[in-house]
């Protein structure tokens, strides 16, 4: 006999953060994980996949579920379901039903908007043969990328590197007509293969350019390394108020290149790296539009009961300084980012991540019970 599906037990720990775009969505998901098969919820497969069924189903699908106090209680909305099948139809999944009523849904609001390209603006970021103290922006120009990061949550500026140097990038040469410092950007380390089972994102498709030892990847990212990227973070720096306290050097830094092929999706998140926030970073597109469809960049905060999505297309050349990490806007909304699923062709970007001094990532000041410190933190794609 199916049983009624229980009430949701409520108490520490068993809340999501009110920083988080999941806060006060509790009972909504509870709602839906009762719609997911009961197969799901076998401890084999792993908690994440029950879960964005469930954020799928209340509209939520696209929220992610990776950082360590989102998770923690994700895990324990998991447990307490796999209990509740466990305790009335025995260990093995395959005898597990639905249970008899099953609680109602409903969309969760979500205002999607399309960010003002009247708003962009539109100049060379690093002129021929120039350094990072010749590029210091107008204050006028800095006023006005501040103060788009504080109202939208984004900065975006058109067509802030050359085609030539961007293709250049891509190709890994370097001559005179070509900006000194681009030369090859050079993946090094580990590859990142992004998969759903993370919470982070989907990876979609094999990569139409990416080959490992293991075959063809799907969606992943990497570290890499130029100097003209480093040249740009350093005229970024420059830009942003409160610049004095961003740290400038190499071991506070990233570039990372970010390959999206089609399929895959870039959940809402905030970034950290090596138990740091990042407050700033910046996505510098390499792809052109006529390369892929889909994957809109987008910002999205909390607006009362409501949760406002602001998308961006992109153009190779094009720079968005955004708002990443910890702080908020001068209503004190705080911003998340991410990247909506690929439907054709190849995305390709980097990353451009810079970190305040001092400004632990509050996941890793209290990582909590049963959660290891990680040492590289939880640094997601753009």
């Amino acid at each position: 006999m199916s049983q009624d599906w229980p009430r949701r037990t409520t108490g520490k720990g068993k809340e999501f953060p009110e920083s988080s775009l999941l806060a006060g969505y509790e009972d909504a998901i509870w709602r839906a994980l009762a719609q997911v098969d009961p197969k799901e919820f076998d401890r084999k497969k792993g908690m994440q996949m029950p879960i964005r069924e469930a954020l799928g189903k209340i509209g939520l699908g696209w929220v992610a579920s990776n950082s360590v106090p989102v998770r923690m209680v994700c895990y324990e909305f998991y447990k307490e379901v796999n209990g509740f099948y466990r305790h009335n139809y025995g260990q093995d999944s395959d005898n597990w039903k639905r249970p008899s009523k099953v609680p109602k849904t409903k969309m969760t609001d979500v205002e999607e908007t399309l960010w003002d390209t009247k708003d962009a603006l539109s100049f060379v970021l690093v002129d021929q043969d120039c350094t990072a103290d010749e590029c210091i922006f107008p204050t006028d120009v800095t006023e006005r990328i501040n103060t788009a990061i504080q109202e939208t949550g984004m900065c975006l500026i058109r067509e802030a590197v050359e085609k030539a140097t961007i293709q250049r990038l891509r190709l890994g040469e370097s001559d005179s007509k070509c900006h000194p410092h681009a030369i090859k950007i050079k993946e090094a380390g580990r590859i990142q293969r992004i998969t759903e089972l993370t919470g982070a994102g989907t990876g979609g498709e094999q990569s139409l350019t990416c080959q490992s030892k293991k075959g063809k990847l799907s969606s992943y990212y990497v570290d890499v390394s130029c100097k003209y990227l480093d040249l740009i973070q350093d005229v970024i720096v420059s830009s942003l108020k409160g610049e004095q306290n961003i740290i400038k050097s190499a071991k506070h830094r990233k570039s990372i290149l970010l390959k999206y092929s089609k399929g895959a999706e870039n959940f809402s998140h905030t970034d950290g790296n090596n138990g740091h926030w990042f407050e700033y970073q910046a996505l510098l597109m390499l792809s052109d539009s006529d390369e892929y469809d889909g994957g809109e960049f987008y910002v999205a905060k909390r607006d009362g009961e409501k949760i406002i999505r602001t998308c961006c297309p992109l153009n190779g050349g094009d720079l968005v300084i955004f708002q990443a990490g910890s702080g908020v806007n001068f209503q004190g909304q705080k911003y998340f980012h991410g990247m909506k699923q690929v439907t054709r062709g190849e995305r390709v970007g980097v990353g451009l991540l810079q970190v305040r001094a001092n400004n632990l990532h509050p996941e890793e000041k209290n990582p909590g019970k049963g959660t290891k410190k990680r040492k590289n933190g939880s640094v997601s794609c753009k």
